[in-house]
């Protein structure tokens, strides 16, 4: 975070707004948080004094929404990529095909030209 301000301003401002919003009853004593790559809270859990307290049912269900959404988009980037592979390798493929085509065509040109001027000669 040295090297990106802004990721740090965005980190404090994320862990202030939990911190500020775990002091509600029931208040919490310490604050354990671990944070992903983007900064945002991925897990937490905060002691009380009458014990510990994670996330709810509804935080978890968008927890794993929200997995299974980033999952998903993975899912269909790597689709894409590989029909963009696909496709690159039929246009290499066509590409080949023309090439050799034209080089027959030319060659068989070359040797009737050649029969004709120097072998019946």
């Amino acid at each position: 975070m040295v090297n990106d301000p802004a990721l740090a301003q965005k980190v404090a401002n994320t862990v202030d707004a939990f911190i500020q919003q775990s002091q509600m009853p029931p208040r919490a004593v310490s604050v354990l948080i671990s944070l992903d790559e983007n900064g945002e809270i991925a897990n937490w859990t905060t002691c009380t004094e009458g014990g510990f307290m994670g996330p709810s049912e509804k935080e978890l269900r968008m927890l794993a929404e929200r997995k299974r959404e980033k999952e998903e988009k993975a899912a269909e980037y790597e689709r894409i990529a590989e029909e963009n592979v696909i496709k690159r390798k039929l246009r290499e493929q066509q590409e080949d095909e023309r090439y050799y085509k034209t080089t027959s065509i030319a060659r068989e040109a070359v040797s009737a030209a050649y029969e004709k001027n120097f072998v019946e000669a």
